[in-house]
């Protein structure tokens, strides 16, 4: 009989654990991947679009600052011709209210889906690449 209580003691134990991890990563599950970004859509040249990443660049970084978290800004569809390089990008911003050190930019060839994301004190361009 006491080996009997024993394997039941050990099954519910178990049973708990393993609802005890599923909870803990359906948490955490849901703090690493909220999806609350703008859908924007941007049509223009080159410079249109530079101009216009400019705003969501000073957008995200003045809402975000200070921020421990990792947030997803924007998401921009930019329908132009031509690349943007994070030289370029750097030569357009305002240094007092973002500095070059606080832009992690990846080149971004249009057209192209952009992800602007905040994360570790820093701005964060990604291109994804449309077609």
């Amino acid at each position: 009989m006491k080996g009997e209580e024993y394997s039941v003691q050990t099954i519910i134990f178990l049973v708990a654990s393993v609802f005890a991890v599923l909870v803990l990563i359906t948490l955490a599950n849901s703090f690493i991947y909220v999806d609350n970004g703008k859908e924007v859509e941007l049509k223009g040249d080159k410079d249109d679009i530079v101009l216009d990443l400019k705003k969501y660049i000073y957008d995200c970084a003045e809402q975000n600052k200070g921020s421990h978290d990792t947030v997803l800004c924007f998401k921009i569809f930019a329908n132009f011709t031509g690349t943007i390089t994070k030289a370029e990008m750097i030569l357009r911003l305002d240094p007092i209210r973002i500095e070059s050190g606080d832009l992690d930019m990846e080149d971004i060839t249009g057209p192209a889906y952009i992800i602007v994301s905040y994360a570790l004190d820093k701005v964060i361009i990604e291109n994804r690449y449309y077609g």
